[in-house]
């Protein structure tokens, strides 16, 4: 049976009843959430041939729902949202507190990003990693870029199999991670890595899924060369 996906109302719905930023906020990141869980259903129904013509139709129209409801909500989040009192900022490493230990070796350092300074749909931070040593596994609900600065930084990621691989991100390469794709950032090296991250997201802070065990999720494939890890690279933690 067919479901027509409708809004209760037509595309010009504006969230105006909706009056406290924090709950746009809310809406905003449960609709992105939404659209990247359809985004992998489509990658899957695309694979799979016992998918009908039907329901991928139907995920279609879901996902352009979703995706105009989201733009709906930035839009009045925009409008909602005062001013900065600069409108540029240049955030100092120097000035900031300590950064947080993502794993053992590994520090992150938020810079752009909430309450620090006031953006949306951006945030960045300066990960740093001693020789040998990898964050801890996670998932974001939105895109990443992860950029090398010193060292030879390298991203790992799973595919749906479960299998790891592994691209280098040289000094000033910009490395795009689908949101969603289990990843984690590696010091390859034998001197000290550091790493510019950005986050579709306004605040780097935000929680992700950690991925401690060796559970599998569905990820993409999106532009990368991989490069199977070797399975005796013991110094990997």
């Amino acid at each position: 049976m067919a479901i027509a996906l409708v809004p209760n109302r037509d595309t010009t719905y504006d969230y105006g009843h909706i009056g406290d930023p924090a709950d746009l906020r809310i809406v905003v990141r449960e609709l992105s959430r939404i659209r990247g869980w359809l985004d992998q259903f489509a990658d899957i129904a695309a694979e799979t041939p016992d998918v009908s013509a039907e329901r991928a139709a139907g995920v279609r129209a879901a996902t352009s729902l979703v995706s105009r409801l989201r733009e709906l909500a930035v839009a009045r989040l925009d409008v909602m949202a005062p001013r900065p009192s600069q409108a540029v900022v240049v955030v100092d490493p120097g000035r900031l507190p300590p950064g947080v230990e993502l794993s053992v070796g590994v520090s992150e350092l938020s810079m752009v990003s909430g309450p620090t300074v006031a953006s949306e749909g951006i945030s960045s931070a300066v990960v740093t990693l001693r020789p040998g040593y990898a964050s801890a596994p996670r998932c974001y609900p939105d895109d990443v870029v992860v950029m090398g600065v010193m060292g030879r930084v390298c991203v790992i990621w799973w595919n749906e199999k479960g299998v790891k691989h592994q691209v280098d991100s040289p000094r000033l390469h910009h490395t795009r991670i689908h949101r969603g794709t289990r990843h984690s950032i590696y010091n390859a090296g034998l001197l000290p890595a550091a790493a510019a991250q950005f986050r579709a997201s306004a605040d780097m802070t935000t929680r992700v899924t950690w991925m401690a065990d060796d559970s599998v999720q569905q990820i993409h494939h999106h532009n990368t060369q991989p490069v199977a890890i070797a399975a005796d690279e013991g110094n990997l933690r």
